[in-house]
């Protein structure tokens, strides 16, 4: 009996032995069977799966788009694709598996990169006045170019008006033009279409323009004026609020040295603790940055022709010693380049009354002279003013010892360029300049012709010069006060000579 029980545990050993089955594993395959498409710059996350083989995987990943990349531990592939990567691409993607030796499978994927989404890139549109022809262009960005624009017509934003109800139209290529017919403000909606075939891709915004009253001048009648004078300086201080007015020539060729604010209703003398030397000839700006005014150069009352830099707070001047500064000047011109944050100094006439065509830019530490591949001619009483929305200085006449000027020249920080408008204003010298922030154009008015004196208005919309026509206007002059009052939106002149003026006008 026990040899025979023996048996029958062998035996079933031997039997369980038998039917044992050796373990495989299933082989590495990546299962995904397609990439979604992506869209120029905008963020693009999608994990590519796979099975089989041990875990955990390695991943690879060949010919992405710029932009994106994969995470070598998940299979993810991530990232933004970069501009101008539009297009299709055959990427090689590899995983790896932790078997020794190690398993892989690769499969070729399509991505499509799509064009960036359309969308209107404008945000602002210019300000319009009744009875004056306006123009302005609608941009977009993304999609398939060419586009084509509409107006959402049916007062869809509940404004009440469409473009038309101020006598405005949409064209097709995005321009907007026509002669508003009243003043107000209308809100449309915009849209533009893509040349994307078979359906075009839309899109739409909300804009507004505004439509003041035609522009006019306006004299107002302060209590308290400044002594009547010419060649001073005036510049508006945008933290405060005011005009500020330095210096200048009074009768009988006194020279002065007192500082003036205006303040949109009364002009006040301030009596600071430190002042300028009195001059005549000067020039000065507001650099919106440090909050003060930045005054450079003139003439003393001797015709001694000065080389320092001073600085007005509102409170006291203070002037600024640098290591390096413009050689001693007058009748140049300064505009406050506020993208950059620097003084930009051109041209006027040096201590042996040479002209000077250099460039000098103040950072508020100190002067550096630019050097630049074009330039404007050497010449004094010129007129420069920094245009916000265009990112340049304009520069318009003045006199290049010989005669009057009429070129316009834009900065841009690194190069000068003249511009050749249709129209323009006629050649002339000591005139003055604003920059109009609301319409976004550059005000010019008055100046000296040879003997004669002007007083006629222009503005430059960074293309083309434009002669207004206001029913009012103050008298010829040349050499005035000139400011540009951004709170209150208008142009700030102040005294000037053809003969001696006191007057102050508003445009």
């Amino acid at each position: 009996m026990r040899r025979l029980s023996l048996f029958v545990v062998v035996v079933a050993i031997a039997i369980g032995c038998s039917n044992g089955k050796k373990k495989t594993t299933a082989p590495l395959t990546i299962i995904t069977t397609a990439l979604p498409d992506a869209t120029e710059g905008q963020p693009y996350s999608f994990k590519v799966e796979a099975t089989g083989g041990k875990e955990p995987y390695s991943w690879k990943a060949r010919n992405l788009p710029s932009g994106l990349d994969i995470d070598s531990s998940t299979g993810r592939i991530y990232g933004t694709p970069g501009t101008q990567t539009a297009g299709s691409y055959n990427v090689e993607i590899e995983v790896e598996d932790a078997s020794n030796p190690p398993r892989t499978d690769t499969k070729v994927f399509t991505l499509i990169v799509n064009p960036p989404l359309l969308q209107i890139s404008t945000t602002s549109l210019p300000v319009g006045e009744e009875g004056v022809n306006y123009n302005a262009t609608l941009s977009a960005t993304g999609g398939v170019p060419p586009y084509a624009w509409a107006e959402i017509t049916g007062d869809p934003d509940g404004d009440g008006y469409d473009l038309g109800d101020f006598g405005l139209t949409l064209n097709s290529d995005g321009s907007i033009s026509g002669t508003p017919t009243r003043a107000g403000t209308v809100t449309f909606v915009a849209e533009v279409a893509d040349s994307a075939t078979p359906t075009p891709s839309t899109a739409q915004k909300s804009l507004t323009i505004k439509i003041v009253n035609a522009k006019d001048w306006t004299q107002v009648s302060p209590t308290t004026s400044p002594p009547p004078r010419t060649a001073c300086a005036m510049a508006y201080d945008e933290n405060r609020g005011v005009c500020v007015l330095f210096g200048g020539m009074g009768s009988g060729m006194a020279v002065y040295d007192d500082t003036w604010e205006y303040d949109g209703t009364d002009w006040q003398q301030k009596f600071p603790s430190n002042v300028p030397w009195a001059r005549f000839w000067t020039a000065m700006v507001y650099d919106s940055k440090r909050k003060v005014i930045v005054l450079f150069g003139g003439c003393d009352a001797g015709w001694g022709v000065l080389d320092d830099t001073w600085e007005y707070d509102g409170n006291d001047w203070k002037q600024i010693t640098t290591a390096n500064k413009p050689p001693a000047r007058c009748c140049h011109a300064m505009a406050y380049d506020a993208k950059r944050g620097v003084v930009v100094l051109f041209g006027g006439y040096d201590a042996g009354w040479n002209l000077l065509n250099d460039v000098w830019e103040y950072d508020g530490t100190d002067w550096r002279q630019v050097t630049t591949a074009n330039s404007p001619s050497a010449r004094s009483d010129h007129a420069m003013v920094y245009d916000a929305d265009k990112e340049v200085i304009v520069l318009f006449g003045g006199n290049d010892g010989a005669s009057d000027l009429s070129d316009t020249w834009l900065y841009d920080g690194n190069d000068w360029t003249e511009v050749t408008p249709t129209n323009k204003p006629t050649v002339r010298s000591q005139h003055g300049m604003v920059y109009d922030s609301e319409r976004r154009v550059v005000v010019l008015f008055g100046g000296i012709q040879g003997t004669s004196y002007l007083n006629e208005t222009w503005e430059f919309d960074g293309s083309e010069w434009r002669e207004r026509n206001p029913a009012h206007s103050p008298s010829a002059r040349s050499q005035f006060g000139f400011a540009y009052d951004s709170v209150r939106k208008k142009a700030v002149l102040f005294g000037g000579w053809n003969p001696l003026y006191d007057d102050t006008w508003e445009y």
